[in-house]
């Protein structure tokens, strides 16, 4: 019981129309809101913290939150996102054996095909879950599961906007998961030269997770199907979005651990 309270867990900072505000309070946060108790929080109990909305946080807190080495995810109201990394150079334990990794053209290529191999098995998994009782292979270059995913739909714009909420919390999943094992989130195989190059390159095999999820806001229960006359991200929709994704954290952790495993091997090969 006392391990399970002691778990890191998800700072959700959600804008209500309740004036939330943000301090620090020596090695915890405190989090204040009209009308209601103010709740503190320890920082050695957060392992990312996410923001949604106008939430008023002080540069104390971020500066406690970079000291714990605990990423901030941004999210606007019109879905803008930004990232606060945490100065992690003294965690960067593999920098060297990652950029060694990229003069290897033979683990470069064993890489890429396991990202491939890791995404189909994924894609596969999702299309059976939404389409069931149906044959289903996976062609390259995604175009299969592409055409079966634009079936369900409601609209593009409809999609991007609820998918891209759960595309960043994968993302910051696997950035903060990226900082726990000291691998250097920005040097990427496949986004070779861009930020977070490592986190995009893994997301790839994730992405198919992130569609499921923004299935399930639309049409579990039918819970959000006004969403479709006002596409309005409010408090209650994104509790809901917020919810489903927390169900399915843990296996996405899970998965994460594994495929960050597989990546020490690749560094290993190098360094042996």
């Amino acid at each position: 019981m006392q391990e399970e309270y002691l778990k890191k867990r998800t700072l959700y900072l959600v804008e209500k129309g309740n004036g939330t505000t943000v301090s620090r309070d020596g090695p915890s946060v405190l989090i204040e809101r009209n009308f209601a108790a103010p709740v503190r929080i320890p920082a050695d109990y957060i392992d990312k913290v996410i923001i949604y909305g106008n939430v008023e946080i002080d540069a104390f807190s971020i500066t406690l939150f970079s000291s714990k080495f605990i990423p901030i995810l941004i999210i606007g109201r019109h879905e803008e996102s930004s990232i606060i990394l945490p100065n992690t150079s003294e965690l960067k334990s593999y920098t060297k054996y990652q950029i060694m990794m990229l003069d290897s053209k033979k683990i470069v290529e064993s890489f890429i095909n396991w990202i491939k191999e890791r995404r189909a098995q994924n894609q596969k998994k999702v299309l059976n879950s939404l389409f069931e009782n149906i044959s289903i292979s996976i062609e390259a270059e995604d175009r299969n599961y592409n055409v079966m995913i634009n079936k369900i739909k409601p609209s593009d714009f409809l999609w991007s906007r609820v998918k891209e909420i759960m595309q960043n919390l994968i993302i910051i999943t696997i950035l903060s998961n990226l900082i726990k094992f000291k691998l250097d989130p920005h040097i990427g195989v496949i986004n070779q030269g861009y930020n977070y190059g490592l986190v995009f390159d893994i997301y790839q095999i994730y992405e198919p997770y992130a569609d499921f999820l923004t299935f399930q806001f639309f049409y579990a229960d039918g819970a959000n199907i006004d969403f479709i006359k006002n596409p309005d991200l409010n408090y209650d929709r994104l509790r809901f979005l917020i919810d489903k994704f927390e169900k399915k954290k843990d296996d996405i952790e899970q998965e994460l651990n594994s495929s960050i495993a597989q990546i020490l091997s690749f560094l290993r090969s190098i360094s042996t």
